[in-house]
Formats: C-alpha cells, sequence, structure tokens
C-alpha cells in the first residue's frame, strides 16, 4: 500500500513525517525565498520553502530599532499561480515585549508557483505604530 502524502491535512502530515511515513522536500530547492524591507522603524522579512507533497513553510518576522514591539497584527498572503488559488493567514499577538519576532507556518498550498507577501503593523511600548515594509518572496512546490 501506498501512503497519499499530498492528499494529507496538516495535522496528519505532521504525523506522517514524524514516524517517516512522508518526506518534506530539501528546503530551498527551485525558489527565491527570502526577502528581508527596511524602513525607519527597522526590519520585516519573510521567506517560503518547499516542504513537496504541495505544501510551504514560510518563516516570517521582523525587528524593531524604535523600541520594544508590544504587539502586532499581521497578515501572510499567498497566490498559487499556477492553480489560482490564494489564500491567507494571520499571526496577531499582544503582550510581546520584545524588538524582535519571528514565527514558522507550514500548510497544503497545492503544487505550483506560490508567492507570497508579509503585511501588518506593530504597537510600539511607547505608543508608536509602525507598518510593515511588506517583504515578497516565492517558491516552486512540488
Amino acid at each position: 500500500m501506498l501512503l497519499d502524502c499530498a492528499g494529507l491535512n496538516d495535522d496528519a502530515f505532521d504525523y506522517a513525517v514524524d514516524k517517516g511515513y512522508c518526506e518534506k522536500a530539501a528546503e530551498g530547492g527551485d525558489s527565491a525565498p527570502q526577502d528581508v524591507r527596511w524602513g525607519v522603524c527597522g526590519y520585516s522579512h519573510i521567506s517560503i520553502y518547499n516542504e513537496g507533497y504541495g505544501r510551504a513553510r514560510w518563516e516570517y518576522g521582523y525587528g524593531s530599532i524604535a523600541g520594544v514591539v508590544i504587539s502586532h497584527e499581521l497578515t501572510i498572503r499567498w497566490t498559487n499561480a499556477d492553480t489560482e488559488v490564494s489564500d491567507s493567514f494571520w499571526d496577531n499577538t499582544k503582550g510581546i515585549p520584545s524588538p524582535a519576532y519571528h514565527s514558522e507556518y507550514s500548510r497544503s498550498v497545492g503544487r505550483g508557483e506560490v508567492v507570497t507577501s508579509l503585511w501588518g503593523t506593530t504597537t510600539l511600548h511607547w505608543g508608536g505604530t509602525c507598518q510593515v515594509e511588506v517583504p515578497t518572496a516565492y517558491a516552486k512546490i512540488t
């Protein structure tokens, strides 16, 4: 019997990888995954990687040079150019006093060329608000 790794939901895929039933693709293949954008408040970054079986993994975040960030509202948008499917996910957090933030997320997006971008705002401890400088990245998802 053959396990349909491409048809698994996110939790089932992670379980199957942990048990050795499915393999993630090598990171960084067929992609230009990284983008970092600087502004007066600091930088924002996003990367996307091919995990295989139509799955992508994102790494994203920011670093502030204008003060400690106490909350953020981030939106990660993506489009699969081959299937014309678009979606987004959110990362909204309060009470995180830190000048920097980094997170990861993975999910099924289908096979094809996937373009992604990071949008959002951060709130600084002294009351200032900074807009994310909208980094973009792409990867060929297999």
